[in-house]
């Protein structure tokens, strides 16, 4: 008996209601800071690459405790130690490749290279990572902060492009600051109502078109509060927080707000 009562509920509540997706936006200041941050050490054990790892996490500590004037608290949420992969300079070389192919072409035989890399012991890298935030920050304090951290090459690679906190795309693995609210919901409300209007809207101007009015809000698809933000945090998981909606612009931040609103048809 319940199957054929639901199928009827159904046919009620989609005869006398019409669905509309209402979207919402807002620009906010960032006020906190968030830094994951991956400094690397190798060592030709486990035991040497772990101590290195070791001091490499105090020598950051030293820099982010001189440039702030204080030492945030640290969460290390992940170790993990592997043979360290060769670089692409040892495992491509270019000269020996180029030689190598005009012999080829030139028809002359290519002596067997004596593998240098087998007997190159293999190194043991260990990857730490860390995360920290401030909660008071200034742009000029963040870009000091990595400049030193990069220069010193615990974190960041000014070599690579991709690694600038400012790029729209965020790499797992990789060390990133985000920025973002220390209480994002006092916007909620606003959002709320901006989608909300924008939905009903659009619903009385399909209804105007269908000669019919538009009645009451019935239903409210989804749950949470759905916002978000311009990029999300790598590993955000791990850290055990719920950070809300994130930006990579210390200046900026745009705030994204999406639910379906069901109004009576009448």
């Amino acid at each position: 008996m319940l199957l054929p009562a639901q199928t009827i509920q159904a046919e009620i509540s989609n005869a006398k209601g019409i669905s509309f997706r209402g979207n919402a936006s807002i620009l906010a200041k960032p006020d906190i800071a968030y830094f994951f941050l991956k400094v690397d050490a190798s060592g030709v054990d486990y035991q040497s690459s772990n101590d290195n790892a070791k001091t490499r996490l105090d020598d950051l500590r030293d820099v982010v405790t001189t440039v702030l004037g204080k030492t945030p608290e640290f969460t290390v949420y992940k170790v993990s130690s592997s043979p360290k992969a060769p670089s692409y300079d040892e495992e491509y070389d270019q000269k020996e490749y180029l030689v190598g192919l005009a012999k080829a072409i030139k028809g002359e035989e290519i002596a067997p290279k004596e593998d240098a890399k087998e007997s190159k012991p293999k190194e043991i890298e260990t990857s730490t990572y860390i995360f920290f935030s401030l909660d008071t920050f200034t742009k000029e304090i963040v870009l000091t902060l990595r400049s030193k951290l990069a220069e010193k090459k615990l974190a960041f690679d000014d070599s690579d492009p991709l690694a600038m906190f400012d790029f729209g795309y965020v790499r797992p693995g990789q060390s990133v600051i985000l920025f973002g609210l220390a209480d994002p919901s006092i916007h909620l409300k606003a959002l709320a109502k901006q989608a909300h209007d924008k939905a009903r809207a659009n619903a009385e101007v399909i209804a105007l078109a269908s000669n019919t009015k538009i009645g009451k809000l019935i239903g409210i698809a989804g749950c949470g509060g759905g916002m978000e933000g311009s990029v999300e945090a790598p590993d955000q998981e791990l850290i055990g927080r719920e950070l809300g909606p994130l930006t990579n612009d210390p200046e900026r931040l745009s705030i994204s707000f999406s639910k379906t609103f069901e109004f009576q048809i009448k």
